[in-house]
């Protein structure tokens, strides 16, 4: 091969390699636009795209995970058809309020549907999770609604989280409304520690203005219930369970109810 061929063939080489990197930069810079930065480079975080509904039921999944779909309910959906409901293949777990605090009384109760529907799910083969609907002021009243949860799941096989919520009262009168963040923090530790000491894995519940404004998560290193009705959540990180709808329509079931995805590592558990 003469020198100038030999020239010619590298240069052309050069060139379609610098071409293979702009391109490449191009289709990154265009990924970044869409999903954000988290969605490409944060570590633990999610790609927008790997979130896919088919009829009313969202998946997730890519080389490091995978989702199962569930429900919450509570005495909202009255008395619930459980053989139905497992008999939808979609369906994997679901999450059932225990109990609450009342949101200006104060007073500890148990959800009235807490035993029936967590015997009939679990009969049926569903995971179960619980939740607890908080009201707690202190420290000390968060250990007593921790202590009132773990007396009341004592009984079931309970293979999913147990979820702390709190949530602003749209009520002036509500118990937590003048809450500082350090409290609500402080108030949620409190709770998951003592359910962790018992073996459960602990969950927060919360929408982003939650999440953001009325806790400071980097004290909170237990795994998130994230509550945003939309085709794609606001956030791609720090989450492991999506709330992404309260229009869900399930079988054995009279009212709506809301939807969730739960993301997993690919062959783990899913309390890991």
């Amino acid at each position: 091969m003469s020198q100038r061929k030999r020239k010619r063939k590298l240069r052309w080489g050069r060139i379609l390699i610098l071409f293979l990197i702009l391109c490449g930069l191009i289709i990154g810079g265009v990924r970044l636009g869409i999903y954000g930065y988290d969605a490409l480079f944060s570590y633990k975080g999610y790609y927008a795209e790997n979130f896919r509904m088919r009829n009313q039921y969202m998946k997730y999944k890519d080389d490091r995970y995978t989702s199962v779909v569930g429900i919450d309910v509570s005495s909202h959906q009255g008395e619930i058809a459980w053989d139905q409901v497992a008999y939808d293949e979609n369906i994997s777990f679901v999450m059932v309020r225990c109990g609450f605090r009342g949101a200006t009384d104060g007073n500890l109760y148990m959800d009235d549907y807490f035993s029936y529907n967590m015997s009939n799910a679990s009969y049926q083969g569903l995971d179960t999770g619980v939740y607890f609907y908080s009201t707690a002021v202190s420290k000390q009243e968060a250990k007593e609604e921790a202590e009132f949860v773990l007396s009341l799941i004592q009984y079931y096989n309970v293979t999913f989280p147990v979820a702390f919520d709190m949530e602003i009262y749209e009520h002036e009168d509500g118990r937590v409304n003048a809450l500082t963040k350090e409290q609500t923090t402080e108030i949620a530790l409190a709770f998951c520690k003592e359910i962790e000491k018992e073996g459960y894995t602990p969950m927060i519940y919360g929408n982003l203005d939650w999440l953001e404004n009325h806790l400071d998560m980097e004290q909170i290193p237990y795994p998130v219930w994230y509550a945003a009705y939309q085709k794609q959540p606001a956030i791609l990180e720090g989450f492991q369970m999506w709330q992404y709808t309260n229009q869900g329509k399930i079988s054995g079931i009279s009212t709506i109810v809301d939807l969730n995805v739960f993301i997993k590592e690919k062959d783990s558990d899913q309390s890991e």
